[in-house]
């Protein structure tokens, strides 16, 4: 993961292009007569933050991507921006959002896009007590809330990591394979290429069933988990029929197959934020 942004995660050819972040004093000028203004700083401008990204078809939705976006904007919604090392950067809202279509297909439908987010920090004088406050709102004893089933949760951390890094392998090792599909084009090559492309979505299995034991382990800790494992076993069905294509020798078939692999993953890691934020907080 490259970074997370509230619900939104980065990842690989979906991270960010460019980064610019803006520190600044508060500062009061006293006239001085006959003399120089002085300076007295009061206090530190709100950070702002300006992030640059592309969404590519092959790699997620980009309608969806800036949808997502311009939702949390008219909401207001404030976002806490973690970096993959686990920095916690801050919360953050979102001022502006400034896309630029790059490519786009025959029908119209975005197949690159460009797109600027100005974030502006939100700074809490109070957190611990806006916290507190959300927590009494939110308790089970009011009346208008109802206790929550959840399982037994005895996670250690690092099941969650472990579970994180297998995802991340699955799609190095996707890559790898269409790379060498696409390779298999050439006669002279393609005998080569097509038995690394299958060792590559064997791959993609295997880091997919250690994925599902390992976030087997962390199951109470996420409300979606179902979810989790439901999107798991569709990258491997996929992978699978790309190994089938491949043993049959057939090419285009294989390539298809390639891409809807490519497409569950990607599906995989938008349901998997909220493992990644637990992972992250290293609370799994």
């Amino acid at each position: 993961m490259y970074a997370q942004l509230g619900n939104i995660v980065f990842d690989g050819l979906k991270g960010f292009t460019n980064y610019n972040r803006k520190h600044a004093a508060t500062l009061a000028k006293h006239p001085l007569v006959d003399r120089k203004a002085k300076i007295q700083m009061t206090g530190e401008e709100l950070e702002e933050l300006a992030i640059e990204m592309m969404f590519h078809k092959n790699f997620c939705t980009p309608e969806t991507e800036v949808k997502n976006l311009r939702t949390a904007m008219s909401a207001g919604t404030v976002m806490p921006l973690v970096l993959g090392t686990g920095e916690l950067v801050g919360n953050f809202v979102i001022q502006d959002i400034n896309e630029g279509v790059k490519h786009s297909g025959p029908t119209g439908v975005t197949v690159m896009s460009n797109v600027t987010v100005s974030l502006l920090e939100y700074y809490d004088d109070d957190e611990l007590a806006s916290q507190q406050s959300k927590a009494k709102n939110e308790a089970f004893a009011n009346q208008s809330n109802q206790p929550l089933k959840i399982k037994p949760l005895q996670p250690t951390f690092g099941n969650g990591l472990a579970s994180v890094k297998s995802m991340q392998k699955a799609g190095y090792a996707q890559s790898a394979g269409a790379s060498s599909l696409n390779k298999a084009s050439n006669p002279a090559t393609r005998v080569n290429e097509l038995r690394k492309a299958k060792d590559s979505f064997n791959e993609v299995n295997t880091s997919m069933q250690d994925f599902q034991n390992d976030v087997g382990k962390v199951e109470g800790a996420l409300d979606n988990y179902d979810d989790i494992v439901a999107a798991a076993e569709m990258v491997k069905t996929q992978a699978t029929n790309t190994v089938n294509a491949i043993n049959n020798d057939d090419l285009p078939g294989a390539l298809a197959a390639s891409g809807n692999t490519l497409s569950s993953i990607n599906t995989l890691s938008n349901t998997s934020a909220n493992l990644v934020a637990l992972t992250v907080a290293r609370r799994i």
